[in-house]
């Protein structure tokens, strides 16, 4: 219903559905919302989502496929797509809000490709790590970078990166055991 503006902690956590619309006038999507709904393989956000925040594991152990970023959130939490074993693309908009990938966000997901939004200031220790298929990582020339965090792309295929000029922070650790890195 239109009426409801935020999924609350662990809402819908291990349940059985299979997809979910977020309506529009969501704001926020608590912790563990969706934790380990090994079902849920399909999330749609409209394009006018109003969401601003995903909390820390909203949607880990689940089975998406793919999920797009709405322009307004601002925040990633920790663990929050963590261990989605099918989630191959994340899609996020050009003219994003998006400040902050918390840690984990990401851990061990198939993703092959991210597009870092230019407005994003922080990716915290262990985002990308384990992502094992990841081999492209898209740094805007205009970024707001300051910081990644501690073995970020840790164990993953990423082939290049740019370095924005604004980065003064690089972590321990960042890129070990990152192979093919030119």
């Amino acid at each position: 219903p239109s009426f409801i503006k935020i999924i609350g902690p662990s809402a819908f956590s291990s349940s059985l559905i299979n997809s979910i619309l977020i309506h529009s006038q969501i704001t926020h999507i608590f912790d563990e919302a969706f934790l380990f709904c090994k079902k849920l393989k399909r999330i749609e956000i409209p394009i006018n989502s109003e969401l601003k925040m995903i909390d820390d594991y909203a949607f880990s152990n689940s089975s998406i496929k793919s999920i797009t970023i709405p322009n307004h959130v601002v925040y990633i939490g920790k663990y929050c797509f963590s261990n989605c074993d099918k989630l191959q693309k994340v899609e996020i908009p050009t003219n994003s809000e998006l400040e902050i990938f918390d840690s984990y966000a990401f851990h061990s997901t198939p993703i092959e490709s991210i597009r870092i939004p230019s407005n994003l200031v922080v990716i915290e220790d262990n985002t990308f790590k384990e992502c094992k298929k990841l081999t492209h990582v898209d740094i805007p020339i205009n970024s707001k970078l300051k910081k990644i965090g501690e073995f970020t792309f840790s164990d993953s295929k990423i082939e290049r990166l740019f370095i924005p000029s604004g980065l003064v922070e690089l972590r321990e650790g960042w890129c070990g055991k990152v192979l093919h890195l030119n």
